[in-house]
């Protein structure tokens, strides 16, 4: 009789072994299945009380607002490189995104931002237009003294006239008063050619 337990037992490890096995592949697949569920019951939960949650949130953060900012402030101080890189890396990676919100944005708002640049426009009208008109003074002011302050730092240069020249304006001078008409004739002065 001492004997017949044996075998029974023998077999009765290897069941429970199995036994064992199979529980922790169901616990393997419970859990994964148990945290989807609580990942779609948290879904659900934030959807359906989204207003009362941000209201929380809110409380949360005005009554921890100088905690959280030192903590902000402290952990950019610390890891400032490697948040600018991060930084640099996330803008560069998604430039053409952003790029493209920015645009989508425009042109959602397009009329907005329109009528706001018009009403800035009307209300800052007479300020831009002084602000001008000043400005325009201001250059020209500085420009009449510079060039009066150059006419007087510098002698009037006159080009030296050749002999040549002297004679043939005074021998014209002198033929156009001799003209048969009586009239002196300037003509000369305008087509020296002639």
């Amino acid at each position: 009789m001492a004997s017949s337990p044996t075998p029974s037992h023998a077999s009765s490890p290897s069941f429970h072994g199995d036994d064992d096995d199979a529980r922790s592949t169901t616990s393997s697949q419970d859990g994964s299945q148990s945290s989807s569920s609580q990942l779609d019951y948290r879904k659900a939960y934030y959807a359906k009380n989204k207003d009362k949650e941000i209201a929380r949130m809110k409380v949360y953060y005005e009554t921890h607002k100088e905690k959280l900012s030192a903590y902000g402030k402290e952990y950019y101080k610390r890891n400032r490189e490697s948040e600018l890189h991060r930084f640099k890396a996330y803008r560069q990676k998604n430039l053409g995104r952003d790029l493209e919100r920015k645009k989508l944005w425009y042109a959602r708002n397009r009329d907005k931002i329109l009528a706001y640049a018009k009403a800035y426009d009307l209300k800052n009208r007479d300020k831009r237009n002084a602000y001008q008109r000043e400005r325009r003074r201001r250059l020209k002011e500085a420009a009449k003294s510079a060039a009066k302050g150059r006419l007087d730092d510098e002698p009037v240069k006159s080009e030296p006239v050749s002999d040549h020249e002297t004679s043939e304006i005074s021998h014209r001078m002198q033929k156009a008063s001799l003209s048969p008409s009586g009239r002196l004739h300037l003509a000369f002065l305008l087509n020296p050619s002639d």
